[in-house]
């Protein structure tokens, strides 16, 4: 069969899109590009906001409309969420949640898309997401392990994301990942060295560590262990293949992490994503965060002074019940006393099941409208500031995007999107270096023909 895997959302679902990706191909099946050109369709859902909700619905209908007698596939959040709203849309013929993402499921699904219907073993009720947050050890057991997918499609990504962590043990009150992604859990470091190394050994020029709660890495396994030290493990693998974190909360970066990056900047990217979601103390209590504004401020200090040249962004919830001008000004001048580099801006999304769901007062839909275009400028300005300070540097770039007829575009290893200034097959998937132009949106690589990943 032909099977075209389709991830939303998140980085996380990006590398679960691999797994499944490699699984389908493993199975004897072909994996292609679009739902046009499949006999099954997987779509690996989000549910981070009712939008997305609605994403998920509208691709399935569309794919369904113009592919009859497509056969579709609902996994993960959503499907997790909301499994009889997923199963009641025309051509689904199976919904399983993030409990059953594994390799042997997978398999199963795809020997006979169809003979199970959506009423089968394979649709996760939602009586059965039981799995909150405090779930004791003995009972992590009930959710896969990070183990139980691998770590990368046959169509390797030039930029490879390596899922490492799943799961999340906090309570934010906003927050549905704890109920559909279950309790944290890490995979052991040995099979992170050897996913990591088969990454690096296929010339994968960039490597991606992601997880639901990324920072809370090896807290579950014993011995004990941390990001840091997995970190410190990877950069004597690295070889060609530079390493970037995904998100990490503002009081998880600690010395010892920012001891590695700094010792190791030609191999640990000088990036990091930091979310806030508010700048003002009682609304970060209300969403149950586990840090104080100030937090914030002191981690993007901490960080800066380490790595001078390093990259911050973050992301900021507009509308959060409660919140007012104050603070929502509050957030806003925290972001600009951090100068922080980007932010991407949400506006607060009612999940049932979570205790901001019933909280009050709302803000009012034209309130946080203006609050996510005031945050956008704030973002703009902040990568307008970035790329000025880049202007006429060498960098870093992975060229990862390239679309036919377009422009080359790749990112530097400070997180700065730039196009080429030419397009050339060496380009295509490589890492290079070259000087940013004074627009600091173009980078000038060198005439001669890449050959594969540079060296710092």
């Amino acid at each position: 069969m032909k099977v075209c895997v389709v991830a939303h959302g998140c980085r996380l679902s990006r590398a679960e899109q691999d797994g499944i990706e490699a699984e389908v191909a493993r199975a004897g099946h072909d994996v292609v590009d679009t739902p046009a050109e499949a006999d099954v369709l997987w779509l690996d859902t989000c549910a981070v906001t009712a939008r997305a909700d609605a994403d998920a619905r509208k691709a399935v209908r569309r794919a369904v409309r113009e592919r009859p007698g497509l056969k579709v596939i609902l996994s993960g959040c959503y499907a997790a969420l909301a499994p009889e709203t997923c199963a009641s849309l025309e051509g689904v013929v199976a919904v399983v949640g993030n409990q059953g993402k594994r390799a042997d499921l997978i398999a199963d699904l795809l020997e006979t898309p169809g003979a199970c219907p959506p009423s089968s073993a394979h649709l996760v009720p939602a009586s059965a997401l039981t799995a909150h947050i405090g779930v004791p050890r003995a009972r992590r057991g009930t959710w896969p392990a990070v183990a139980d997918l691998p770590a990368s499609s046959p169509r390797a990504r030039t930029r490879a994301l390596l899922r490492v962590q799943d799961g999340c043990d906090h309570a934010c009150s906003y927050c549905i990942v704890p109920p559909v992604r279950g309790p944290s859990r890490s995979l052991p470091p040995r099979e992170v060295e050897r996913r990591f190394a088969d990454l690096a050994a296929a010339g994968v020029p960039e490597v991606v560590l992601t997880g639901a709660h990324l920072g809370t890495y090896g807290r579950d396994l014993a011995p004990r262990t941390d990001l840091a030290g997995l970190l410190g493990r990877l950069v004597e693998r690295a070889g060609a293949t530079r390493i970037r974190l995904s998100s990490l909360d503002p009081h998880e970066v600690d010395d010892a992490l920012l001891d590695v990056m700094a010792a190791h900047g030609d191999r640990v990217c000088p990036h990091l994503h930091l979310p806030l979601q508010s700048g003002d103390d009682r609304i970060l209590r209300g969403m149950r965060r586990a840090y104080a504004a100030r937090a914030f401020a002191d981690a993007v200090a901490r960080v800066r002074a380490r790595i001078p040249h390093v990259t911050i962004g973050t992301d900021v919830i507009a509308g959060f019940p409660g919140e007012d001008d104050a603070a929502f000004d509050a957030t806003c001048d925290l972001l600009l006393r951090a100068r922080v580099d980007y932010v991407h801006a949400f506006a607060f999304s009612p999940r049932s099941g979570t205790a901001a769901a019933t909280m009050e007062p709302r803000v009012p839909p034209r309130v946080v409208g203006d609050r996510i275009a005031r945050l956008r400028r704030i973002s703009q300005a902040g990568n307008e500031a970035l790329a000025a300070r880049w202007a006429g540097r060498t960098v870093d770039v992975v060229f990862d995007r390239f679309p036919r007829g377009g422009v080359l575009r790749g990112v530097s290893e400070a997180y700065l999107r730039l196009e080429a200034d030419r397009d050339r097959p060496a380009l295509r998937g490589a890492r290079v270096r070259g000087v940013v132009a004074a627009c600091g949106r173009r980078v000038v690589v060198p005439p001669v023909e890449a050959t594969g990943a540079a060296g710092p």
